[in-house]
């Protein structure tokens, strides 16, 4: 799965039906720096992906698995519902991603981080050697992410429909393979 932030242009649309399993938001705009350059160029979206963890399957390197999930309920029981699907052989890395519309936060519940602060309850319960959870993502004006799949990937989940919601938060965990110290990011 990868993450994406795209610009109001629309321009993502074009190429979303296409793309695999992913997750993220819509921005006002979106900008990229070049080595080298010194200003921003604007561009209509970008991906982020995830690094191979260096364990291999049948010869080739493989992608920890990313926990995606869209939610319109309460977020701690949204994070509860993704871990229980949690893949054998991996564990959450503390690494969240958490991309909600911009009328939730304080719009929604009357004051901040109330998702962040149920997700990292759970979270926290599940990473014993972490108390805290690092969190990553932006309010967005348009939430990416699947439709109807809620679960852990770690191929390119290609046919696995991913739309622009609203009045929703986009969830996703990382995780690493079971018994490494290491933290993704």
């Amino acid at each position: 799965s990868l993450m994406v932030i795209a610009d109001t242009s629309g321009t993502f649309g074009e190429v979303a039906s296409s793309a695999p399993l992913h997750y993220g938001g819509i921005a006002k705009e979106t900008f990229v720096l070049s080595k080298g350059q010194k200003n921003l160029e604007r561009i209509p979206y970008f991906w982020v992906a995830t690094p191979a963890t260096g364990r291999e399957e049948e010869g080739k390197e493989k992608e920890p698995p990313i926990g995606v999930s869209a939610f319109t309920g309460e977020a701690g029981a949204a994070a509860k519902n993704l871990l229980s699907e949690m893949p054998p052989g991996w564990r959450p890395s503390g690494d969240v991603g958490l991309f909600p519309c911009f009328t939730r936060g304080v719009n929604q519940y009357g004051e901040e981080n109330v998702e962040v602060d149920a997700i990292s309850a759970v979270m926290s319960e599940e990473l014993s050697s972490l108390s805290s959870p690092k969190f990553y993502g932006m309010f967005a004006h348009g939430e990416l992410g699947p439709s109807s799949f809620s679960g852990f990937r770690n191929e390119a989940g290609v046919g696995i429909g991913c739309t622009k919601h609203s009045m929703t938060s986009i969830l996703s965990i990382h995780t690493i393979p079971d018994g490494d110290a290491k933290d993704e990011l």
